[in-house]
């Protein structure tokens, strides 16, 4: 039989990190106390040391307590001095020690401590501790810091000395002064709470005999002469204070060396806050200020130039003051999955605004910008003149236009001249394009528009002479193994600075579609001043793309949300061919025939009625009166013609006492937007009544159309008298 005995106990040590951690709870807690009740607690400690040692069956010796103090005093001393802390903490810790044992000994001395004189001397002795422990600690805290301080201060001072050295012997001068260095503390990309340092930078002057260009072209030998880690390097930039003045960008901690995904934050931004797209060296946050600044990208197949537009796309979109308008030759590609979730119904407004993929689209839309500008500079004089300001201030009312365009090279040449004819009268207009091309060589982007591009984005390129051509061959480039991986790239945001280095926010394929839904809800829609300059061609942009065809799902119009996807359309039956005699817009067959003899009838009536006007009366409103009473009642068949727009106002307007409909309630009714109801009421010649009005009894004064103006354009398009443009009643 064998009888087991248990092994020894064993104790888990703690860790340094756990020992730490129990020190610094301590530390709290005594500081937590607060010096009243610090104070307090060690009177009370005295008093029951004195009460309890002073009882005859416990006899403590009166020397007991001194001793204690003494050896108390001794250590808080010792440590203070050894911490360098300031005299009045060398004089107050051991105080507080001295002072409450020798108060302990003096009551065992009297036989207990509950005498007048002795309990005084206790309460002075406490008011005195917590008055002096904040002092004393102030003059420690002042000490730490001032110590730390001298600290940083001696390590910039040799970092400063080290620099002025490196730099004179790589460069081979003689008297740099480095004035400077400030270390790098930035919000992380991804994490702003969390404090990035990644570098510093020298700030200095360089001697007479010396220039930027100096630095420019050693770069790379003072990365060398430094040791910097791998991936990290050195950056030069001039100042304006002086053209030898100078900084140095220095990286210590490769900032670049992983993808930097794009934010899930979608929250709302302007473009005065310029549209963030990826990293910088120093892990500052690269903003493009495309409000002001024509912007160009180009990038090899395989350089992340698609993640980079994508970056870009997704901070315009956050914008509640931008419109973004895409010329893709190669089909629309780019822009659909912003696209698709308006036409999938899960988001009310498009993410794009207008889309050209064919030639005679582009040409519609650039034409329309170049005719938006004069027109934005005259409709917002009073604004501007309110802004004090000479360009059209951008907001939700007035958004700012993006032109983007994609594969610049496959563009006509007749687009490529417009182009740099919008970038160099728009800015005023607050209109400015982007333009994305593989190479930044003339066949690609003209020289003459290459000029007009203020900022500029070079990602990798298969041949550095790209870059060269985009910076200038003046220009110092970083060197290909400083941009490993794609992504990498270079920007300028200013003919006067030098290119740096950075790394692009990537932004996966799906984000297009959560950034267009997340937003949609306070996307702009265009000003009316714009849409003016040619509804017609704006207002029939969807369905203009809808007999294009690049857009799957736009056929039907946007869909409902959570609906299934349309059927494809029926072949629609043969209709019998129109003659010389129909009428456009008459509808074929029996009830044609008879509307198109009616429309000939009234149609002479009116031209009988002018022709004896002109001869009389010359008011046209008499001839409108006249026509209206001969052809009232004539209306037959009116809502087969009718378009939709018109239907619903003249609805609206029916009322009892109403007077006519408003712009807002129409565009309720059709779940249009604002400037689609004015642009369509304006092709079917429809005058908006120049101030507001109460369209019905009890209403609110809005502005709108009355109805003797419904009446008379109804009565105008049923006679034939104004043809109803295609596309009238599609859907945004």
């Amino acid at each position: 039989m064998s009888i087991e005995t248990p092994g020894p106990k064993t104790t888990k040590k703690k860790s340094k990190k756990e020992k730490q951690a129990a020190e610094e709870m301590r530390r709290r807690w005594s500081h937590a106390q607060g010096p009243w009740l610090a104070a307090a607690n060690a009177a009370s400690l005295s008093l029951a040391a004195a009460t309890v040692g002073s009882l005859p069956e416990v006899g403590l010796p009166v020397w007991a307590p001194l001793a204690a103090g003494a050896i108390g005093a001794t250590a808080s001393y010792t440590k203070a001095a050894t911490a360098k802390l300031p005299a009045l903490s060398k004089f107050y810790r051991p105080a507080r020690w001295a002072g409450f044992g020798g108060w302990t000994s003096l009551a065992l001395a009297a036989g207990g401590p509950w005498s007048p004189d002795l309990l005084g001397a206790l309460g002075v002795g406490m008011v005195a501790s917590a008055l002096l422990r904040p002092a004393s600690q102030s003059w420690e805290i002042a000490a730490a810091e001032r110590k730390s301080a001298e600290a940083t201060a001696k390590e910039r001072l040799d970092l400063a000395v080290a620099w002025e050295r490196r730099v004179d012997r790589v460069c081979a001068i003689k008297g740099t002064v480095v004035t400077d260095i400030r270390p790098w503390k930035n919000p992380h990309p991804t994490n702003p709470e969390e404090t990035w340092e990644t570098g510093y930078t020298v700030k200095g002057k360089l001697p007479p005999s010396a220039g930027i260009e100096t630095l420019s072209r050693a770069t790379a030998k003072l990365a060398d002469d430094a040791d910097l880690p791998a991936g990290c390097g050195v950056e030069v930039a001039g100042l304006p204070e002086s053209r030898r003045t100078f900084e140095l960008f220095i990286s210590t901690v490769d900032a670049l060396a992983k993808t930097v995904h794009y934010p899930d934050d979608y929250s709302r931004r302007s473009i005065y806050d310029g549209v963030p797209n990826g990293v910088y060296r120093d892990g500052t946050m690269v903003e493009l200020d495309m409000k002001w600044k024509s912007t160009v990208l180009i990038g090899a197949t395989g350089s992340g130039k698609s993640a980079q537009l994508a970056a870009v796309m997704a901070s315009l979109l956050r914008c509640d003051d931008v419109i973004i308008w895409g010329i893709d030759p190669n089909g629309g590609g780019v822009f659909e999955p912003y696209l698709r979730p308006w036409v999938e119904g899960r988001a009310t407004r498009p993410g794009i605004d207008w889309v050209a993929t064919s030639p005679d689209e582009m040409h519609r839309m650039v034409d329309f910008a170049l005719a938006a500008v004069e027109a934005r500079k005259v409709g917002y004089a009073d604004l501007m003149r309110g802004a004090n300001d000479t360009k059209v201030p951008s907001s939700s009312a007035v958004p700012h236009i993006q032109i983007v365009t994609d594969e610049t090279k496959s563009l006509p040449d007749e687009i490529k001249a417009k182009l740099e004819e919008l970038s160099d009268r728009s800015r005023a207009a607050s209109i400015r394009p982007l333009v994305c091309a593989l190479r930044a060589v003339a066949d690609s982007i003209p020289t003459s528009l290459m000029s007009q591009m203020r900022t500029r984005i070079g990602l990798r390129v298969n041949d550095e002479q790209d870059l060269h051509h985009l910076f200038g061959w003046k220009s110092k480039l970083p060197s290909a193994s400083e941009m490993p991986a794609e992504g990498y790239g270079l920007i300028r945001h200013d003919p006067s600075e030098n290119p740096r280095l950075f790394r692009g926010l990537f932004a996966d394929p799906n984000s297009a579609d959560r950034v267009a839904e997340a937003t949609a809800s306070w996307r702009p829609e265009l000003d009316d001043v714009t849409v003016r300059v040619n509804p017609g061609v704006y207002m029939d942009r969807w369905e203009r793309a809808r007999k294009a065809g690049w857009l799957p799902g736009l056929g039907a119009g946007p869909k409902v949300a959570g609906t299934k996807k349309p059927a494809a359309p029926a072949a629609e039956p043969d209709r019998p061919a129109e003659t010389e005699d129909t009428p456009k817009g008459t509808p074929p067959g029996a009830l044609g025939d008879m509307l198109s003899g009616l429309g000939e009838s009234i149609r002479k009536a009116r031209k009988d009625i002018e022709h004896r006007s002109g001869k009389g009366a010359s008011d046209p409103r008499e001839v409108d009166a006249t026509f209206h009473a001969l052809t009232e009642g004539l209306s037959l068949g009116e809502e087969v013609d009718l378009p939709r727009v018109l239907r619903v106002a003249l609805a609206l307007a029916d009322g009892d006492g109403a007077k006519g409909a408003a712009v807002v309630d129409i565009a309720t009714e059709l779940r249009w937007s604002r400037p689609t109801v004015r642009a369509r009421m304006a092709a079917l010649e429809i005058e908006e009544e120049a101030k507001p009005f109460r369209a019905g009894p009890g209403a609110p004064a809005k502005r709108g159309y009355l109805r003797e103006v419904l009446q008379a354009a109804r009565e105008r398009i049923l006679s034939g008298e104004l043809e109803v443009p295609p596309g009238i009643d599609a859907d945004e």
